[in-house]
């Protein structure tokens, strides 16, 4: 990696993107065949897969992101991240992370994630809205199918 404001702007990028409305090209910054580890389930999923499920939540409850810091160690990018969106009229969906970022600057892309995340807020605050979503569209969704684990692991 170039410098360490060239490794925090290509790891900052989707969430830029995402806030300012521009999902799809947000989520085109992380590679395909690269892969994300969650809290909840602790495992490494396809990075297609994932982002599926964020463009799904995304839908259900728009939000915005601010970027706190990060710490830069070669083409690894430890990025502090702060969300806001509305799930009710009445509640805020308001929760922090770290990205841990492997980025592979030639491409200007993401191939990996490490999510770190306040689970029991999104457990709580979170998701019983997109749930309910999900429920009124049938109950088929990607979100389902990761959690259910019939995305294929790696």
């Amino acid at each position: 990696m170039r410098d360490r404001d060239t490794a925090t702007a290509l790891a900052w990028l989707p969430w830029r993107l995402i806030s300012q409305g521009e999902i799809s090209q947000g989520l085109g910054t992380f590679d395909d065949e690269g892969t994300w580890w969650d809290m909840v389930t602790r495992q490494n999923h396809p990075m297609a897969a994932m982002k599926a499920v964020l463009a799904e939540i995304l839908e259900i409850v728009p939000m915005r992101f601010d970027f706190v810091d990060s710490i830069v160690e070669g083409n690894h990018v430890a990025l502090m991240v702060e969300s806001h969106g509305a799930v009710s009229e009445t509640a805020i969906y308001n929760n922090v992370y770290t990205f841990v970022t492997e980025l592979a600057a030639d491409r200007n892309v993401i191939v990996a994630v490490r999510e770190y995340v306040d689970t029991l807020h999104a457990s709580t605050a979170l998701m019983p809205s997109v749930m309910s979503a999900i429920a009124q569209h049938g109950g088929k969704s990607a979100l389902m199918d990761f959690f259910s684990g019939s995305e294929r692991r790696q």
